[in-house]
């Protein structure tokens, strides 16, 4: 998806980190299993990129932010 070709400019150094995180907050109210799939699996990567850096700890606090309302619907 286009989160994912995103994810991969950002790796590449050649989109920003935060134009990333805008998009994935686009998809706070979805409620599709192969979406969160791909937006895990973008987290996962972006959380590898960040370890060990000033913005750890607010990358944390933003994943759990946006997966809050679909972890609420799932129990």
């Amino acid at each position: 998806g286009l989160q994912n070709d995103l994810l991969a400019m950002v790796q590449e150094g050649r989109a920003p980190t935060v134009d990333l995180l805008k998009l994935l907050e686009a998809f706070v109210d979805e409620e599709h299993y192969a979406v969160w799939e791909s937006i895990n699996s973008c987290l996962g990567q972006l959380r590898t990129l960040l370890a060990y850096t000033d913005f750890q700890n607010s990358f944390h606090i933003f994943g759990k932010r946006l997966s809050a309302k679909i972890s609420s619907k799932l129990g």
